[in-house]
Parts: C-alpha cells; structure tokens; sequence
C-alpha cells in the first residue's frame, strides 16, 4: 500500500531534490496510522479528503443536462440523446 503524506508532518524540512533516491527515512508508524484512520468516514467516505475534492470538482447531472449537453449538440448537431446519468449517448 502505497500511502502519501507531506514530509513536514514529520518534521522533515527536505523537498525531494535535496533527497537521494531511495533514502529511508524514520517515521512513527502510529502517527501514519492515526493520520489514515482520522480520513476514514466509513463505506460511503472511506477518504475524507478525496471525498472532499470530488465534491469541488464533479459535474452534477443538471449542470450537464442543461448547459453542457446543448452547446455540444449546437456545435456537432442534435444526434445525442439522453440514455441516462453517465452513459454514452448514441443515437
């Protein structure tokens, strides 16, 4: 498992040119675990913080229906029809 934390967390002041590749570097592995269990919210929000990016950035059903869908269809004619929330439009 692959799991990335900002090395100031620690304490480690280096960026990564001022490190070699690889170097081992001594962490307290509680303090990773306590840092990936605080971002658990259960099934639905097993990471907080990712969760909480994908809310930003996710485009909403009506957004796409409304705005998007006819631009698109303006611009390259009326062939797509809806076939339901993230499905391919064919007609």
């Amino acid at each position: 498992m692959r799991i990335d934390i900002p090395s100031w967390v620690f304490g480690i002041e280096k960026r990564i040119p001022d490190v070699g590749w690889p170097e081992v570097v001594s962490v307290n592995l509680n303090e990773v675990l306590r840092l990936i269990s605080a971002g658990y919210c259960g099934l639905e929000n097993y990471n907080i913080w990712l969760k909480a990016v994908d809310d930003e950035v996710k485009l909403r059903k009506d957004i796409f229906e409304n705005l998007y869908l006819p631009k698109f269809e303006e611009v390259v004619g009326k062939f797509a029809t809806s076939r339901g929330y993230r499905r391919v439009r064919f007609p």
